[in-house]
């Protein structure tokens, strides 16, 4: 059939698209198994069980601040192209109170001082959190410094409520 209608033409599309996904959907025989996947969970099942993934506040037990060079893994962490600059890079260490849980999703975990993310974070455990700081970004921290942990996506919901103490003195 061909037709020079722009709505025949989408009528086309659309009756081609249905009948497509018609053709994936499981025959009654397969949707009447047993299936070895779980139900999904509900709301309620989650108020019932307490949700494991329930975002709460991540709180901190230390900070601390290390020379990136002469370490392995921070300079590989950091990188060829920040190390050939000449500059002394370093890296904000904090350890979390408790594990983090699940650190295979799309979220990430992030440090924050004085609020703002310095860098990316890297994850090397359950309860240890880096960030690589460039040299010149050293230069914004101020005498005193708060350090806190959210998640990213949540950063309201899971910041941390007692921030750590970075003071410029901690600096290598």
């Amino acid at each position: 059939m061909t037709s020079s209608s722009r709505a025949s033409r989408l009528f086309i599309l659309a009756c081609t698209c249905a009948a497509l996904t018609g053709c994936a959907e499981e025959p009654r025989a397969m949707a009447n198994t047993p299936s070895s996947t779980p139900p999904a969970a509900t709301p309620a099942t989650l108020q019932a069980t307490g949700s494991p993934t329930a975002p709460r506040p991540v709180e901190l037990r230390s900070v601390e601040v290390k020379r990136v060079r002469g370490d392995a893994e921070l300079s590989r962490m950091a990188g060829e192209g920040l190390l050939a600059n000449g500059g002394e890079p370093v890296a904000i260490e904090v350890r979390t109170a408790e594990p983090l849980g699940n650190l295979e999703r799309s979220a990430s975990p992030e440090i924050y001082v004085n609020g703002a993310r310095l860098g990316d974070t890297w994850a090397l455990g359950q309860d240890r959190l880096v960030v690589i700081v460039p040299e010149g970004d050293l230069k914004k921290l101020q005498d005193a410094n708060e350090v806190t942990v959210a998640w990213l996506g949540a950063e309201q919901l899971t910041r941390s409520r007692t921030p750590l103490r970075l003071d410029r003195s901690m600096l290598p």
